[in-house]
Parts: structure tokens; C-alpha cells; sequence
């Protein structure tokens, strides 16, 4: 499971099954070398967060830039694969919701919740894509 913060909100993602996995990697096919920038960054960045926590100092702040290959790359996509990948992350995703969490994914209207904008989905996704492929991925190793 991933355990994140976008914007000052905790956001989790659960571990998706393999099947799940391995029809993102399919549907990725030729653009998974781009989505690398992304996931690079979100190790990078959550181990300087993990390391200002332990010291008690304010974390970095996340650098969007790096998303940016993502975002073209899903693009690159067709829709159904778009939406199968997001469909299939934020079924699996809970955003902190006072003391508690709930869905990302809006099953009665078939999507995401309305507070989750561009940039959230961006971040979200990345996550995801570190916790469920980056192990036995080599593209984004």
C-alpha cells in the first residue's frame, strides 16, 4: 500500500491484483519508458519526505514538472486505455476525509470525486504506478 500527501490531503492506495497490473503494463506498452521522469521523482521526493519527518523539519515540496511526461504519455493513449488505468487506480485509491478515508473513485457516477483536479490525478496515478509496477518494472526501475 502507498501512503501519500497531495496538497496537505493523505491520500492510500491499495495494492492492485496482478491481473490489474499486467493490463496496465499492457495498455502502457510502448509509452511505459515515459512515465519513468514521474516515478523517479515520487522516490526521490518521498524519501526526502520520509527524511524530513524523521528530523521534524517541513518536507520539499513536489516538483510537477517531472509529470509532465506522464501526462503527454497518457494522452498518447487511447481512450480506453486511459481509462481503464485511471479507473482501475482511483478504484483503489481513498482520500482523507476528517478522520477517516474515502473512495477517490465514485462508483454511482462512474468517476472520480469532484475535489480531485488535473494535477491531483497526475500525482495519484504516479503513486500508484511506483507502489504497483516500479518493482519488476525495468522501465521504471
Amino acid at each position: 500500500m502507498a501512503e501519500f500527501t497531495i496538497d496537505g490531503i493523505a491520500y492510500k492506495t491499495k495494492k492492485l491484483d496482478a491481473m490489474t497490473q499486467f493490463g496496465i503494463v499492457c495498455k502502457l506498452g510502448a509509452v511505459l519508458e515515459h512515465v519513468k521522469p514521474a516515478i523517479q521523482a515520487i522516490a526521490h521526493h518521498s524519501t526526502a519526505q520520509r527524511l524530513a519527518e524523521q528530523s521534524g523539519e517541513a518536507g520539499p515540496v513536489m516538483d510537477l514538472d517531472a509529470f509532465v511526461p506522464l501526462g503527454r504519455a497518457l494522452s498518447a493513449l487511447p481512450d480506453e486505455s486511459r481509462d481503464y488505468i485511471v479507473g482501475a487506480v482511483l478504484r483503489s485509491t481513498f482520500r482523507q476525509n476528517g478522520p477517516g478515508f474515502l473512495p477517490a473513485w465514485n462508483a454511482r457516477d462512474n468517476r472520480p470525486l469532484d475535489e480531485i483536479d488535473f494535477s491531483t490525478l497526475i500525482q495519484i496515478l504516479g503513486h500508484a504506478l511506483k507502489d504497483n509496477l516500479g518493482s519488476f518494472t525495468p522501465a521504471l526501475a
